[in-house]
């Protein structure tokens, strides 16, 4: 079993004031990807998993009617919670490859920012296909 040492307090904490943002430009091509195959006034979700306090969760909830960001860390949902963030924005414990509170094909756009690397690949991808819509797009973003 590896060690995940952002899971901690102390390191979320950490974490929340230090790590860079994902630039713009990165969200931006996943969004034209997106574009290409819904119409942007037909984004109601998006999903950011792995979303640590949720600096990409931020990004993605201004072009969105509704944005989650779940994380398997109690303490990196706390400092995402604990930021100023916008009303359209809910965080919740729980991991990649299991998302109970999302129904099935409801999300446009699901990230995973600087992420992906710690999902068991294969049941994260057999839940994307169950919450994404038709033509949703999955995102994995590193920069």
């Amino acid at each position: 079993m590896s060690v995940r040492i952002f899971e901690g307090i102390n390191h979320a904490n950490l974490y929340a004031r230090f790590r860079p943002t994902v630039p713009d430009a990165v969200i931006d091509v996943a969004l034209n990807f997106l574009r290409q195959k819904i119409p942007s006034d037909k984004w109601d979700i998006a999903v950011d998993v792995g979303c640590g306090s949720g600096q990409g969760t931020h990004k993605l909830a201004k072009h969105f009617k509704r944005c989650y960001g779940f994380d398997v860390s109690p303490a990196q949902i706390n400092e995402a919670k604990g930021a100023h963030h916008s009303d359209n924005i809910s965080y919740d414990v729980c991991p990649a490859e299991k998302l109970p509170s999302i129904s099935t094909n409801s999300v446009q756009l699901l990230t995973a920012v600087e992420a992906a690397h710690w999902f068991d690949f294969n049941a994260f991808i057999q839940e994307s296909t169950r919450v994404l819509s038709d033509n949703g797009v999955i995102a994995l973003i590193g920069y």
